[in-house]
């Protein structure tokens, strides 16, 4: 799926909307804005890191 682009790709699997545990955590308004804002943190370190300059080489 992420084969062939061209720039960084991540795919996120964040849990299985119809699995008994996942389900329910991925309906709470809590947990989607932790699930959020780690990765928006995840992508912010990688820009951080790998990106110094106002643009980022694919």
């Amino acid at each position: 799926m992420l084969r062939y682009t061209d720039m960084p790709a991540v795919l996120l699997e964040l849990g299985f909307v119809t699995g008994d545990q996942d389900a329910p955590r991925l309906r709470n308004p809590d947990y989607q804005e932790t699930l959020a804002r780690g990765i928006a943190r995840g992508i912010l370190e990688y820009v951080d890191r790998y990106c110094p300059g106002p643009y980022c080489e694919p």
